[in-house]
């Protein structure tokens, strides 16, 4: 299968991907772009599409890409939408998220410290296997009794059942257990045992028979010793992480509203059962989204939503932070039945709850005035900003029926070049876990048609064998325009369309047809969209045009190309303290039709 890139995800936690680089390249009304913005947004996104562009021209395109974003973020401020419902329940979750993940550094990852005899102790034990003898009893009065026995130095053979000794020794090496688990084995001598420890539906005591040294050389030792050290550190997060949410939630008396619970659940079932018929079987997941939310909010009312679902003195979660939090995160379910709903959503309140204790604490601290947190936020804000100017502008523009006919006749008259039409396979899916497995198969070789019919969450994709069938290429915005420009058997993406992520794979394209009229009532509709997005086209170049001569554009050329800049085609995401993950930068949709006709007004008026 041809594609136009390969995708690797890299999955990893950190706080800062670059170092800081404050030079500015750009200038934005009273906004930056600093090199290590754009280096940062270079090596993070994929750069889809672009075989052939040079990394200059794609630096290029990022850039202005990027400034056409801060433009619209900024006059999205100032038209007051930074205070809009609609970016209260989703941008102000992504802040929480950098918050915490401050608080994580701060509180967990900052304070481990290894010292050379951990790593040497480490080393050792790498190099080690054990051999193990386990006692298994369901009842924990007779596991504790087989404890007392082996206390009072009887031998465990006497113990066994007959024969059973004679079974295969089980041998545990480094890593193969549960970091609490593995250093309570290797920490007993030979003949020497752990107390009972509950393990599933009973209680286990392990014995150590004989300790097995391997044999290595100081090649296996170096190539070893990063692993090792990896390991170790990621034993002392998860037990530091232990101890700072035993101590900070000690003491702490929540409770939450019964009431109020079953009347969200009722709502959320609801909603999610017009999105799945009965007929569809429970492999399908729906999942809770903005218009979900905007229902079910109608619904409850506004007194309910100001209503406390977390009942706390100092910070209580209300009705509506909580229901914009699960939207947030994407709640879904493969049944929608109210039980199964309660039982999902019951699981997801103590978290929830937790999660928004630690954001207030880091908030408390001053965590989101850290100067990495800034900048993280600020990019997610000018990205999310951005996205609601547009939404605003694509819903205000109108097509009227004389447009329609004067561009009917603008095509048969060859006055209006016919627009070429696309056929793809598609993936639309909500879910980042979907868009990781999704380009893990496909980089692995598996048939995209196949994984579309699975995993699209567009119903007449996946009826049509997991095809759009062919559409002109100037509908269904960036999807259209990306499939202008590959080659048949490419694949694009992820590209972010509305709240979900697109996949796609051109499969076919064609001329439209100019030989025969065909009369104006049969294409009217097909029409109709199409002089719609050649409108809205239009009018994004022109409003950006118009928005960097309000607000002014300065590009530093130099420092520009001053930027090293390496195509790594990743996919990054960037996972959270506390939990939670997201894309580790916005994705950007290139655009940069407007800067030819700025620069040519900028000639015209120096």
């Amino acid at each position: 299968m041809k594609k136009s890139l390969l995708i690797f995800f890299a999955v990893f936690l950190f706080a800062s991907v670059l170092s800081a680089q404050d030079t500015v390249v750009a200038k934005v009304g009273g906004s930056v772009v600093t090199a290590g913005e754009l280096k940062e947004r270079f090596h993070l996104t994929p750069q889809v599409y672009k075989k052939q562009m040079d990394t200059a021209l794609k630096r290029r395109e990022l850039l202005y890409s990027i400034i056409a974003e801060k433009l619209w973020a900024l006059e999205a401020e100032n038209q007051k939408l930074d205070s809009s419902s609609a970016m209260q329940s989703t941008f102000k979750q992504i802040e929480k998220m950098f918050v915490r993940d401050a608080l994580y550094k701060a509180e967990i990852t900052d304070k481990i410290v290894i010292s050379e005899e951990e790593l040497t102790k480490e080393m050792e034990n790498y190099f080690t296997s054990l051999s193990l003898y386990f006692l298994f009893e369901s009842d924990s009065a007779a596991s504790n009794g087989f404890y007392e026995k082996l206390n009072s130095g009887i031998s465990v053979f006497s113990i066994l059942t007959p024969g059973e000794f004679e079974a295969p020794m089980i041998e545990v090496n480094y890593g193969d257990m549960k970091p609490d688990l593995e250093e309570k084995l290797f920490s007993l001598e030979e003949n020497g045992f752990t107390r009972p420890i509950k393990s599933g539906g009973g209680w286990i005591i392990f014995y150590l028979a004989k300790r097995n040294q391997k044999s290595f050389t100081s090649e296996d030792v170096n190539s070893s010793l990063k692993k090792v050290e990896k390991f170790l550190r990621q034993k002392k997060e998860q037990k530091k992480l232990n101890e700072f949410m035993k101590s900070f939630f000690s003491g702490k008396k929540i409770t939450t509203n019964g009431e109020l619970f079953w009347s969200m659940t009722g709502q959320i079932a609801r909603q999610l059962q017009k999105k799945k018929p009965k007929q569809q079987n429970d492999s399908v997941v729906v999942r809770f989204d903005a218009l979900d939310y905007e229902q079910a909010a109608a619904n409850l009312g506004s007194d309910t939503l100001k209503m406390p679902f977390v009942i706390d003195e100092t910070y209580p979660l209300l009705v509506d932070e909580f229901l914009r939090t699960i939207t947030f995160e994407g709640f879904g379910a493969n049944k929608t039945d109210i039980n199964s709903i309660s039982y999902l959503l019951n699981a997801k309140v103590k978290t929830i709850i937790e999660n928004e204790q630690i954001a207030r604490e880091a908030y408390n601290r001053g965590y989101q005035n850290l100067a990495d947190v800034k900048r993280s936020i600020a990019m997610w804000r000018d990205n999310y900003l951005a996205r609601l100017l547009k939404y605003q502008i694509i819903s205000s523009i109108t097509t009227t029926e004389d447009e329609v006919r004067d561009y009917y006749f603008a095509l048969n008259n060859g006055k209006q070049l016919p627009v070429p039409e696309a056929n793809i396979i598609e993936v639309l899916t909500d879910s980042l876990e979907v868009v990781e497995l999704v380009l893990d198969k496909l980089n692995n070789g598996a048939d995209f048609r196949a994984l579309a019919m699975q995993h699209t969450k567009r119903l007449w994709v996946k009826k049509n064998n997991g095809e759009f069938g062919f559409f002109p290429i100037n509908l269904y915005g960036e999807i259209g325009k990306a499939a202008a420009q590959m080659e048949i058997g490419e694949v694009y993406g992820p590209l972010k369309v509305d709240d979900s992520y697109s996949i796609f794979k051109l499969i076919d394209r064609k001329e439209a047809p100019t030989s025969a009229e065909v009369p104006f009532e049969e294409v009217k509709d097909k029409l109709y969209e199409e002089v719609r997005i050649k409108k809205l086209a239009q009018k994004f170049i022109d409003y950006t045009v118009e928005l960097a001569n309000k607000y002014g554009v300065d590009v530093n050329q130099q420092a520009v190309n001053n930027i090293l800049l390496k195509d790594y085609q990743m996919l990054v995401y960037r996972y959270m303290g506390f939990g939670g993950r997201l894309l580790a930068v916005p994705l950007t949709i290139p655009f940069t039709e407007w800067v030819t006709p700025w620069l040519e007004q900028k000639k015209e008026n120096p």
